[in-house]
């Protein structure tokens, strides 16, 4: 039985809002330069965004027939993708608090083509019941083109610990989240209580004169400055937990057979779909914090997924070492890396620290004698010997069976096991001091989302690059 849907009425909507925020630049310059026409040059613009957005709207549908999804879309000019179900490498669902007023939900589906290896995706605005039936009609049908001989059937619930949202809280990009969360609260509390962005200052500025201004000591200004700035930062940390708590709120993760699926969210409701087939790699990722305490983020790589070159998807987003196998054990066993591992010899050591800290203490020399201060010296090369030595520690290729195991990176550790058929390309450069000592450079790149981005290795035995080429 085929299915034909369209976008839900409210896609015009969305299209057109999108639109009006892309183009109002250009509205308001024209209707500046052309005074005498501003509401007629408003008026025409509303009338033909809104015209672009029923036109695309009525364009654009999605027919599943036998073992082909068609796309169709356009308004000034119609597009149509025949794409084969084999190909459908993602199927992401959205909700959102507006979409779940309304009873609507955003469907994504990511896939390739295996011969030109371009991406294709599609989104769909459907009625929760229209949305269940397309969703169902796509896993009846490709479940039956791909078939799993392992029939797996696990499911694992994270339930985020204190622990957990501390070290999780004080990633990078989850500081910058909770700096953001703050910041739009106060932003939004200031609309509703207009004095509320002078009192902020009037109290910061009263905590600087009492406790700065008004004593003159050194160690009371530092005491001071210290004390703001621990204020600040655990504030930040409080909202960064809020804002962790609500991405990852009620976050599950499960295989059924041949798919391996998520669930996460809070106010955005995000959950996807992942043919294993689709999987080329997975990724272990560990800061500098998770290193030390043995915490791991596991990612997959999947081609076609996300709207960043720079993203990977989800699978897990901290677990401890034991969760950590037993996600390898019970969901990707595919992935489960068995062979023999390479890394630089103990001989080769001094590779990896003579040049970096030669650099940083003539650096730090330089900066010594222009200013006289030895600080630099002091943070600068006992920061370059941990980077070196977690570096060459970190460094490890292998292969066994149908994987390779790369580990690489020093503050932030990559682990990433990769299929034998997805992995692209292999090269190795020697410098004139490394040939003497049979020594390479390795770049490895795989098929995945990330076309430019290779792995790198540095100072491995050339023996091992031949013995890559044997098993490849």
């Amino acid at each position: 039985m085929n299915f034909y849907k369209k976008n839900h009425w409210c896609k015009i909507f969305i299209t057109f809002f999108k639109l009006m925020k892309n183009t109002w630049p250009v509205i308001i310059f024209l209707a500046l330069k052309f005074n005498d026409y501003i509401v007629e040059i408003t008026s025409i613009s509303i009338e033909l965004i809104l015209t672009f957005s029923v036109v695309k709207w009525f364009n654009t549908s999605i027919l599943i027939e036998e073992n082909f999804l068609i796309y169709r879309e356009g308004a000034l000019l119609k597009e149509e993708m025949v794409i084969p179900l084999r190909s459908i490498s993602l199927i992401e669902l959205e909700r959102n608090i507006i979409y779940r007023i309304f009873k609507l939900r955003k469907i994504k589906i990511d896939s390739v083509y295996p011969s030109s290896k371009k991406n294709a995706e599609i989104i769909m605005v459907l009625k929760k019941k229209d949305l269940e039936s397309l969703y169902g009609n796509l896993s009846y049908r490709m479940r039956n083109l791909i078939h799993d001989e392992r029939e797996i059937n696990q499911t694992l619930v994270y339930n985020i610990s204190a622990v957990h949202l501390i070290l999780l809280s004080m990633l990078r990009n989850n500081i910058l989240l909770g700096i953001g969360v703050l910041y739009s609260s106060i932003h939004f509390m200031s609309k509703i209580y207009k004095g509320l962005n002078q009192e902020l200052i009037s109290f910061f500025k009263n905590v600087i004169e009492e406790n700065v201004i008004s004593r003159d000591t050194i160690l009371a200004i530092f005491l001071s400055a210290l004390f703001l700035f621990s204020i600040l930062l655990l504030v930040v940390l409080i909202f960064s937990v809020l804002a962790i708590l609500s991405k990852y709120y009620k976050f599950t993760i499960y295989r059924n057979n041949n798919y391996l699926k998520v669930e996460y969210g809070l106010i955005t409701r995000r959950s996807y779909s992942i043919p294993m087939e689709s999987i080329h790699a997975v990724k272990i990722e560990q800061n500098i914090i998770n290193q030390i305490f043995k915490f791991y983020t596991i990612k997959c790589c999947v081609v076609g997924y996300g709207n960043s070159i720079k993203e990977d998807e989800l699978i897990f987003p901290l677990c401890n070492e034991k969760g950590y196998r037993d996600i390898l054990k019970n969901l990707i066993p595919e992935f489960i890396f068995e062979g023999e591992v390479y890394r630089p010899e103990k001989k080769d050591l001094r590779r990896f620290f003579t040049i970096p800290i030669q650099v940083s203490l003539y650096s730090s020399i330089g900066f010594f004698l222009l200013t006289n201060e030895i600080w630099p010296i002091l943070i600068s090369v006992p920061v370059v010997i941990i980077e070196r030595t977690l570096l060459y520690k970190n460094t490890k290729i292998g292969f066994g069976k149908d994987l390779y195991y790369v580990s690489y990176k020093s503050l932030n550790r990559r682990q990433i096991f990769i299929k034998r058929s997805s992995m692209e390309e292999i090269r190795v450069t020697s410098n004139p001091l490394q040939i003497r000592k049979k020594l390479g450079n390795f770049k490895l790149r795989f098929y995945s989302q990330k076309k430019l981005d290779w792995i790198k290795l540095k100072n491995l035995k050339l023996e091992i690059y031949d013995e890559l080429k044997k098993w490849a």
